[in-house]
């Protein structure tokens, strides 16, 4: 009985160890997800939140479940994937230059897709209103 209780207690203290580990991380595919949500990212905005939300998963998985060689080969690919399109989709890469722009308080020129320090503001009909 001793010895089923210390087991009981270990595997909840790896599983909390696991999720102080897996809870960050869903936090910043969360705010990546929304990050991305804009103009730019349109095309590819569908297939990056549902890499996101596989990814997601998987981490939550992770922290519950035992995983097998198949799984951790899912999560490969799954993560090559996030990757790939993190550092080589160029409307995730916009996406990121726009958020970026926006932080700073400079303008997003939608046209020629730079960020713009002497514009007061952008619209589609006088496009960039100067300072």
């Amino acid at each position: 009985m001793k010895e089923q209780v210390k087991n009981l207690c270990l595997k909840a203290l790896l599983i909390g160890i696991r999720g102080i580990i897996v809870f960050p991380l869903i936090v910043a595919l969360i705010y990546e997800a929304f990050v991305t949500q804009n103009p730019e990212a349109e095309m590819s905005h569908i297939q990056y939140v549902a890499i996101i939300t596989t990814l997601c998963w998987i981490l939550v998985l992770w922290t519950i479940v035992k995983f097998k060689l198949k799984h951790y080969l899912f999560s490969a690919l799954v993560i090559t994937a996030f990757l790939q399109m993190y550092f080589f989709n160029i409307h995730i890469k916009r996406a990121h230059y726009l958020d970026n722009c926006l932080d700073k308080g400079y303008v997003w020129d939608y046209d020629q897709h730079i960020c713009r320090t002497d514009c007061l503001t952008w619209n589609t009909i006088q496009k960039c209103v100067p300072l």
